[in-house]
């Protein structure tokens, strides 16, 4: 008597039943650790690819480079492990965050008491939660001692004007706040031709979008805009998160990063 006709076509068309999510079990192991999404992997996934440089094409393959699960690359991992193994005291204390890495965003909004802003140039791309700002690296819309902390991972080698980018950094921090800075290091010395065009940045930078080539020497410039700066080594910073048997184009170019204070 309860039996009606929508039962009945149901019953002509059930529904498939959901297949098993499939787990990827060849990561398993605890070699590694990703400090962002904080999983153990007994390797990573390699990152595979060919980029120019000063017009050589070169094969960046890595090994164990990035995170099985949340995608996080050697830089987001060694920076992220310097920040950790730091001890900066972070609570009630106001981070920028340029261009918001989505595991480090993720891993400074779980902090107690920190006073998080995301900022891009074009924000509209990052997810909801980082509610991030529009803001212009070179002319950052707030006043001098705004923020307690920076961090800026990958940002300064697509700004034309680096050198006011810097001083725009060392003007919104608080007296003895800080500054953790990294891009693509390539020697010693930092190699630009304004020059060129999109073709040519792409031939003798790797990427169309890089001002530069930077090299260790960008430290004078956060000098010059008033830091005082060290430079660290993915080899001074301990830790699992990277495959230290390996060597590539990749791996040294994510090698280094800069802590600033004032």
């Amino acid at each position: 008597m309860g039996f009606g006709i929508k039962t009945f076509i149901r019953g002509l068309f059930p529904k498939e039943k959901p297949k098993p999510v499939e787990v990827d079990h060849s990561y398993d192991g605890d070699r590694f650790y990703c400090p962002l999404c904080e999983n153990s992997f007994g390797k990573l996934k390699d990152n595979v690819g060919f980029y120019y440089l000063r017009g050589e094409l070169l094969d960046h393959y890595t090994p164990n480079a990035n995170c099985p699960k949340c995608d996080s690359g050697i830089r987001h991992r060694f920076l992220l492990t310097f920040l950790i193994n730091k001890h900066i005291d972070m609570a009630s204390k106001k981070i920028l965050h340029f261009a918001p890495e989505p595991g480090i965003a993720r891993f400074l909004l779980k902090r107690p008491g920190i006073n998080y802003m995301a900022a891009d140039i074009d924000p509209q791309g990052y997810p909801r939660e980082f509610n991030a700002k529009k803001v212009d690296i070179t002319a950052i819309p707030y006043s001098e001692g705004s923020f307690d902390g920076v961090v800026c991972c990958h940002v300064l080698e697509h700004i034309k004007d680096d050198r006011l980018a810097c001083r725009e950094l060392y003007r919104v921090i608080k007296r003895g706040g800080w500054a953790i800075i990294s891009l693509p290091i390539y020697g010693e010395t930092t190699f630009e031709d304004a020059s060129l065009n999109a073709e040519g940045r792409m031939k003798m930078y790797g990427i169309d979008q890089h001002m530069r080539l930077n090299g260790l020497d960008f430290c004078q410039k956060l000098e010059a805009a008033g830091f005082k700066v060290t430079t660290v080594s993915i080899d001074d910073v301990l830790g699992n998160y990277v495959d230290r048997s390996v060597t590539s184009p990749h791996i040294n170019s994510d090698k280094y990063l800069f802590y600033c204070e004032k």
